[in-house]
């Protein structure tokens, strides 16, 4: 077998020395060229054996022409005969194969260019070197021809199943600097597996270039390396510079370990990973120590490992995963997808990353560098685990549709840096991703990459429009509504459809200042403990609220105390509260305007309650109040909501709002914010405590800022 081997080196090599000159003509030149003007010369060389086996005469040639606008010629020469096709200028790409005339479909050496810029009126050169093609059949054929070939390029026609068996060695590339691509024309038989032999098969070294699969002409059949669920070291090792190239015919499975160590540069363009490793030790697919880029393809699914399912990325490693698919991997310690190693790095600008399984990282454990950009994509159930201080920097713009990745955190605590990057890149990309939530609270990533707070049911709300409507009432006997007069509001605002919620003032404050809850404070039957509303709070909980959740959620806080929007550096509540200035342009949370609220309320209509109980326009308020309430606060939004979509506008517990406590005059007005100073704050829509008659859209009641009592709450509204 070795002498035959030797034999095919020699004759297929001549395809190296061969000095064919092929001439490309162009005919669509510009004005003033003639169509022989461009030219591309194409000739054969390579290679270091002599030419004393056979004539070049004995070998034929089919040379296929590949450029601009999808445009293909193939022609056909034998030794010594110039071939003339019609070309336009742009990049070209020239392959050719040799064999024997009288078997024509039996290839017998290879040679391919890419990238050839035919211009116009150069006379544009270009030469191949030609690779010997040769079948093997047994593991000692495959491993002559790897290790004891001459310098020169070489396909190895896998033609077996081939079966590394007990008996065999490792196969290590000795020859420096040669490209050796295993193919397959026969899927059956294109198959080299396990039988008995455990170790590592194939030790890539010296500068060499191993290919697995190949697209050209009857070589593009499946090629299989099978580790029949044996084996206590890897498929393939790369290193020393070397580099393994995966093509989409190529597929890795079935190794009780993993399938490669990545030493060197193994890159992906297609092809499959899977079913490779064990849950309880070691890595799934691929463990990088060099540069891995995949590019297309799939790992997975089934790959298995203790770090790292799909692939592990180890102090000095390098992933830049530009497109293909991590899915179907799982691991029993981090990263069912992938698992970034403290010191490793992964770039990640496209491809997919979803169905991986782990307790720790579904998607992504990363204790290291992991850079994303472009049409990355990490499905939402795949999260990406951050241990404290690891962060996820944007390089580019995320192109793929929210959320690009969901982001699971061991330690949740506010402005921890989630995200780094260019601050433009940060403001357009921070909200692609999530925040897993954790117990009562939901969370966000704010503009500056940082982490903050949202509550776990979200602030709903519903856009009320602009308009003008009549402020106030029209019975003689309810003075402070008295006297009805024109108001506009120039600015729609967005209102809260429900009163905060005792869940969601703990969310924001830490505390929850609430009578009814506990053993003795149950909610009605049916009915949710954290979304009944938040009580006993005074107007200033209420404009502290509004400012830390503003904060947390990345708006302009609305509210300032002697310049400080921030609360932490307010001075403790009392009377220098009462200084408080409102920055109505701000886009953060804020306590409704009385005639915001009067408005919403309304709805559109002049009822005395919106909307009315019984459908009419009487005294039957829809909402909780004190014969139907059972003496309690009920959970938000049982009651009918209003025209425009509000819940418990009328009852369960009273709204502050903004206005310090004053009498209407008759004069039209517009955005009224009321007096600058005063004694007590408006509140309004009644409470479970009272009864239906105070529960009506006009009643304004008021009390000090600083009181807080079991039947006081608030809505929020914002710009």
């Amino acid at each position: 077998m070795k002498t035959r081997n030797y034999i095919y080196r020699l004759l297929f090599t001549i395809a190296c020395l061969l000095p064919l000159i092929l001439i490309v003509s162009a005919c669509f030149a510009p004005l003033g060229y003639k169509s022989g003007d461009t030219t591309l010369s194409v000739g054969f060389g390579g290679g270091s054996l002599p030419r004393t086996v056979i004539n070049p005469d004995d070998l034929h040639y089919e040379i296929t022409f590949s450029g601009p606008g999808g445009r293909t010629i193939t022609e056909t020469a034998n030794y010594g005969e110039t071939v003339t096709v019609q070309v336009v200028p742009g990049k070209w790409s020239i392959s050719v194969l040799a064999f024997e005339p009288a078997t024509p479909g039996t290839t017998r050496a290879i040679g391919e260019t890419n990238d050839i810029d035919v211009k116009v009126g150069v006379q544009n050169e270009t030469r191949i070197k030609m690779a010997v093609y040769t079948e093997v059949s047994t593991w000692a054929g495959l491993k002559s021809a790897i290790e004891e070939g001459g310098d020169y390029n070489e396909y190895i026609v896998i033609d077996g199943p081939i079966d590394a068996d007990s008996t065999i060695t490792s196969i290590t590339s000795s020859n420096p600097e040669r490209t050796i691509t295993l193919v397959s024309n026969d899927s059956s038989k294109g198959i080299i597996r396990r039988n008995g032999f455990n170790a590592l098969l194939f030790d890539i070294a010296n500068n060499n270039i191993l290919i697995l699969g190949s697209i050209t002409r009857n070589l593009d059949k499946t090629l299989t390396i099978n580790g029949g669920n044996a084996g206590t070291d890897s498929f393939f090792r790369i290193r020393n510079g070397s580099t393994l190239i995966m093509n989409n015919q190529a597929v890795l499975e079935y190794n009780a370990r993993l399938a490669i160590t990545c030493e060197g540069n193994f890159t992906m363009n297609g092809g499959s990973i899977r079913n490779n490793g064990t849950i309880s030790e070691g890595f799934g697919g691929v463990n990088v120590t060099g540069v891995f880029t995949m590019k297309g393809g799939t790992i997975g699914p089934y790959n298995s490992g203790n770090n790292g399912g799909g692939i592990n990325i180890s102090n000095g490693g390098n992933v830049y995963m530009e497109g293909g698919t991590i899915t179907g991997n799982t691991a029993s310690t981090t990263g069912g997808g992938v698992t970034i190693s403290d010191g490793g790095t992964f770039t990640m600008s496209g491809g997919e990353i979803h169905t991986n399984t782990c307790s720790t990282g579904n998607g992504i454990f990363n204790a290291g560098t992991f850079n994303m950009s472009g049409s990355a994509l990490i499905a939402a159930s795949n999260d990406v685990h951050l241990p404290a201080g690891k962060t996820i920097t944007v390089t580019g713009t995320l192109t793929s549709v929210a959320p690009v990745a969901t982001i699971q955190l061991p330690i949740y605590t506010v402005d921890t840096v989630i995200l780094n990057g260019n601050p433009s890149l940060l403001a357009e990309n921070h909200t692609k991703f999530n925040i897993v939530s954790n117990g009562l609270f939901q969370w966000s990533i704010h503009n500056g990459g940082k982490l903050g707070w949202k509550p776990f049911a979200y602030i709903d709300m519903v856009q009320v429009l602009a308009g003008s409507f009549t402020m106030g009432s029209l019975n003689n006997n309810d003075i402070m509504a008295q006297p009805p007069h024109q108001v506009t509001l120039t600015q729609g605002f967005y209102m809260g459809i429900y009163q905060v919620t005792q869940e969601q003032y703990q969310a924001v404050m830490g505390s929850n200042p609430s009578r009814f809850q506990g053993p003795g404070n149950l909610p009605a039957l049916g009915e949710e403990q954290s979304r009944r509303p938040v009580e006993r709070v005074s107007w200033y909980d209420a404009i502290e609220f509004c400012n830390r959740l503003s904060m947390l959620e990345g708006l302009d806080p609305v509210y300032s105390l002697n310049g400080s929007t921030d609360p932490s550096t307010w001075v403790p509540q009392g009377t220098e509260w009462n200084t408080m200035a409102m920055n109505m342009n701000a886009n953060g949370y804020r306590l409704p305007i009385e005639a915001e609220w009067e408005y919403a309320c309304k709805a559109g209509t002049d009822m005395v309650f919106n909307p009315a109980w019984d459908g009419s326009n009487t005294y039957t308020a829809p909402g909780w109040y004190n014969t139907i309430s059972d003496d309690k606060t009920h959970e938000v939004g049982k009651r009918t909501a209003n025209n425009w979509g509000l819940h418990d506008m009328h009852g369960n517990v009273l709204e502050w709002c903004w206005d310090w406590a004053s009498l209407y005059t008759s004069e039209a007005k517009i955005d009224p914010i009321g007096p600058d100073t005063g004694t007590a704050r408006i509140m309004r829509g009644g409470s479970y405590y009272q009864s239906s008659m105070d529960l009506r859209v006009a009643s304004r009641p008021n009390t000090l800022p600083a009181m807080s009592l079991d039947y006081i709450g608030f809505r929020l509204v914002r710009r």
